[in-house]
Formats: structure tokens, sequence, C-alpha cells
């Protein structure tokens, strides 16, 4: 975590756009939405428009969501999410 809050605060301070990929999935390895929120000085939110979309892709793909999905509905306060009609993973992104 100290290694990826490093690497996005210099990213951030020598560039006026960061793009990361990853970390945005349900297992607790996935890092980068914390890390991300605490360098931008924000807490996650829950945002229950996202947990209805994924579970609304859980249901259509025939599959009951697992509990830890949920997590996914978490984004850095403040974000931008950009709908993900491919999976349940919605990106996001701080103005």
């Amino acid at each position: 975590m100290a290694d990826m809050k490093r690497v996005i605060r210099e990213a951030a301070e020598r560039c006026d756009l960061v793009i990361t990929t990853g970390g945005l999935g349900p297992t607790e390895d996935d890092l980068t939405r914390q890390a991300i929120a605490d360098v931008a000085g924000v807490e996650l939110e829950f945002r229950p428009e996202l947990m209805a979309e994924i579970g609304d892709m859980f249901r259509r793909s025939g599959y009951t969501m697992p509990e830890n999905n949920r997590k996914q509905a978490f984004v850095p306060a403040g974000s931008e999410v950009i709908s993900n009609r491919w999976g349940p993973l919605p990106p996001s992104s701080l103005d």
C-alpha cells in the first residue's frame, strides 16, 4: 500500500492525468481504490446505484452475486463513475 500511494502521489505531482488499472475487484488484495482515496484525502463512499448495476449484471448473467462484490460499489468520494456495461467493475475518476 505504501508503495502504491507513493507512486500515485508522484505521478499526480508530475502529470495532469493519472490512469491506473486494476484494483477495482472485490478481493482483499485490490488496494488501488483505497490508495487513490488516501492520496486524494477522501473516504470511500458507498454508491447504491452502482450496487444496483453490479447486482443487475450478475442477475442477467444467471449468477448469484457473492457478498464480497459489494466492495465494488465503494468509490473515492467526489469521483465521477463511468458506467461499465461489460462487467461489474465501475471505473471512476476524481476531478
